[in-house]
């Protein structure tokens, strides 16, 4: 596609937290990039669900480097509507700090950003969704 998003969002300081993003059809994922700010995530997950129900781990990153860093995940071969990406482990005891968490697969989409306790962010901007001043995570599943 590529879906970009484009954000500075902090999580409560605690594990684990997540952030979900709904492509709103179901479709091939082949790469993930993730920019990270200093508090990020040692150890993630990537998942994957066709119904926001029942999920798939797609991906599992541990003993990650602290600091500001950008994770590039290539040659997936991911299919699914929703995708979570969950921290399970900080690098360090602040919040979770993410700048950009891109997703790439075949075909443009329209995606809808959720967070752990702000709800839903019904923003549709075709291959690129920019989301500003998110509001805190909180854990959730």
């Amino acid at each position: 596609f590529p879906y970009t998003t484009l954000f500075r969002s902090e999580s409560v300081q605690a594990d684990p937290q997540w952030i979900k993003v709904d492509l709103g059809s179901i479709k091939s994922i082949t790469d993930f990039v993730l920019t990270w700010e200093t508090a990020n995530a040692k150890d993630y997950i990537i998942e994957v669900s066709d119904d926001n129900l029942n999920w798939t781990t797609g991906v599992t990153k541990t003993n990650m480097a602290s600091g500001s860093r950008t994770d590039r995940i290539y040659d997936q071969n991911l299919t699914g509507r929703y995708i979570r990406l969950t921290g399970t482990a900080r690098t360090t005891g602040y919040g979770y700090s993410i700048w950009e968490f891109k997703i790439f697969g075949n075909s443009l989409i329209a995606p809808t950003i959720s967070f752990a306790t702000s709800g839903t962010i019904n923003k549709n901007f075709g291959d690129e969704a920019f989301i500003n001043s998110a509001t805190t995570n909180s854990s959730g599943s």
